[in-house]
């Protein structure tokens, strides 16, 4: 009696381990998507890409030479 409790403990010790690993590869898999995702818009959206009117690095230039002729 004591053998098949051990065995059906077993069972479902594993069947949870089993459970367990599958819920991290796919967080895995997510986390994965998400930073090819981010690296996407960063590389499409990044200020070099974007026309000159909204260029933030060009916006906070021209605000330096407005205030550097003061």
């Amino acid at each position: 009696m004591e053998d098949i409790f051990c065995r059906i403990l077993h069972a479902e010790s594993q069947f949870v381990v089993d459970k367990l690993e599958a819920m991290f590869q796919k967080a895995q898999v997510d986390m994965e998507y998400i930073e090819k995702q981010l690296r996407l818009d960063f590389l499409t959206n990044a200020p070099g890409n974007a026309p000159p009117s909204q260029n933030p690095l060009e916006k906070v230039g021209g605000r330096r030479f407005m205030y550097c002729t003061r």
